[in-house]
């Protein structure tokens, strides 16, 4: 796990200074419960508005977004 923040904080702070938007961290907590229990899905990731880029329990996800069309997808 400490890999994966750290390939997010090298991506951040590459970011940074570029020309275009802005990267800005993101942070999430899922809670599932299922027949195994309750489980607790943590994720971070990075966005600069239209693109995101993301790692959690669940995986990569990465996905854009212009105007009301989305796509976006999961490893």
């Amino acid at each position: 796990m400490k890999k994966i923040i750290a390939v997010c904080v090298m991506g951040l702070v590459a970011g940074c200074g570029a020309e275009g938007d802005p990267l800005r961290p993101t942070a999430g907590l899922g809670i599932g419960i299922g027949p195994g229990g309750i489980s607790v899905r943590p994720k971070v990731g990075v966005t600069d508005g239209t693109t995101k880029v993301g790692v959690g329990a669940g995986g990569i996800s990465a996905g854009t977004q212009a105007g009301p069309v989305s796509i976006g997808g999961t490893l």
